[in-house]
């Protein structure tokens, strides 16, 4: 999944995003503005440059790859080159098994995002049309944004939604973003940090185990004239409707908290009234992000020596608030 902690796990498997789609300019988008200026399969139409390899490399994964492209499903109106493709899916295929070998470890340090996912939520078979140039596993930890808008222009053509929005893992909240198709009663899930379709709805599903609240959802076009316009592939600035879900996301977890840690909540409600230090570095962090709030109760709550025993207002904390946005 994507946000701020990622350098929180410096020792992630890297693997870069699928920079698969061209756009350019500055964003300003408005509540309601959802028209579709951009054609998804523009922003698939110039596919970038492979990765400079060996040519002894380029031609074992040409080899490999082959019946990976005659069996993988083509984008419509891609135009990458055969031969490149036949390299990225068997280079795909080749990191996918690795991926899966950090999963089936299972330190989190190390495969960190997707882990929940790749363990707990239960996964489900599409038909072609539905994993159109892709090979299954082959997940971008660190670049889900990229890979949902990617998936979703790809898939222009199917019930697929694109959606932004926040998830729990570890009792904390992650930005992250996922595909949703309506392709039956429990619907699926394409979620690019695994490069897995999961079951959404039911035990064991991606709702029941990630419990994620959505900030923003997109139709392919929308999501291409976004992206179009803002040269990311997001987060995009959340419209009020965004921002009173992710704020009830916030307000449902830290009451969890509160519940299960008496006197937590009214402890940093009091170093809010009687420690300005705190305070002030309270209100910086969370005007940044609402989600902090979840990350303090959460460190809090991990650690209660770092607050039980500290009257607020009779000496200073021995604790400063670390900002990771930046």
């Amino acid at each position: 999944m994507t946000s701020r902690r990622a350098q929180k796990r410096s020792r992630l498997p890297q693997r870069r995003a699928r920079d698969r789609v061209a756009a350019g300019g500055t964003l300003e988008r408005r509540a309601g503005a959802g028209a579709d200026l951009v054609s998804p399969v523009s922003l698939l139409a110039r596919p970038p440059a492979p990765p400079s390899r060996p040519p002894a490399e380029t031609a074992r994964l040409a080899a490999k790859g082959a019946s990976l492209a005659a069996a993988i499903p083509k984008v419509p109106g891609s135009a990458e080159p055969e031969r490149d493709r036949a390299v990225r899916l068997a280079a795909d295929q080749e990191w996918a098994a690795e991926l899966a070998r950090n999963y089936e470890a299972g330190d989190p340090a190390v495969t960190g995002y997707g882990l929940l996912a790749w363990r707990e939520v239960t996964r489900v078979e599409v038909p072609p049309h539905l994993r159109r140039d892709l090979v299954p596993g082959a997940g971008a930890p660190l670049g889900c944004y990229e890979n949902a808008l990617w998936f979703a222009c790809a898939h222009a053509d199917q019930p697929v939604t694109l959606v932004h929005g926040v998830v729990v893992q570890g009792g904390r909240l992650w930005w992250h973003s996922w595909c949703e198709l309506d392709d039956g009663d429990a619907g699926t899930v394409y979620d690019p940090t695994c490069g897995l379709h999961f079951q959404r709805d039911g035990p064991g599903g991606y709702d029941d185990v990630l419990q994620p609240t959505a900030l923003a959802t997109f139709t392919a076009g929308q999501a291409a004239t976004a992206a179009a316009i803002s040269g990311t592939a997001g987060p995009w600035p959340l419209d009020e409707r965004g921002e009173r879900a992710l704020l009830g996301a916030v307000g449902e977890l830290a009451g969890r908290y509160a519940d299960s840690h008496p006197g937590l909540v009214e402890w940093m409600l009091e170093m809010r009234a009687r420690d300005s230090q705190f305070a002030g570095d309270f209100e910086t962090l969370v005007s940044r992000d609402a989600t902090a709030l979840v990350d303090l109760l959460a460190d809090l709550a991990g650690h209660p020596a770092k607050w039980r025993d500290h009257q607020p207002g009779t000496a200073p904390w021995a604790y400063r608030f670390v900002d990771k946005s930046t």
